[in-house]
């Protein structure tokens, strides 16, 4: 996990998996190589997983029922990005970089 003068990017998955939930929750993409993956936190916050294995970048829609409208705060990790807050932004359509891993908490103590 760690090299001689920095952690490995293996070290910020971890990072990502802290922040989620333990009480997993239906999740489902239609689209193939976008994995989600959803759970409530203790502190009730919602958070969702979305992990592009593509090569590409991937547009999709993200639906949670009874949060529309919510912003949700975002932390990625891929090449550029080693488990980056990317601020808040509406829990909506998102693109996903390729071959990256992108944690949105909505509500609880992620906002």
């Amino acid at each position: 996990m760690l090299a001689r003068s920095k952690p490995r990017p293996s070290y910020y998955v971890y990072q990502l998996y802290q922040q989620f939930g333990e009480e997993l929750l239906a999740a489902e993409s239609a689209v193939p190589n976008l994995n989600i993956y959803a759970a409530r936190r203790a502190d009730g916050a919602i958070t969702v997983m979305v992990i592009n294995l593509s090569d590409e970048a991937q547009t999709a829609p993200l639906v949670l029922s009874g949060h529309e409208g919510d912003t949700a705060v975002i932390t990625l990790l891929d090449a550029e990005n080693l488990a980056t807050d990317m601020g808040h932004d509406l829990f909506a359509s998102h693109t996903y970089p390729a071959q990256s891993m992108t944690l949105l908490v909505v509500g609880g103590g992620g906002e």
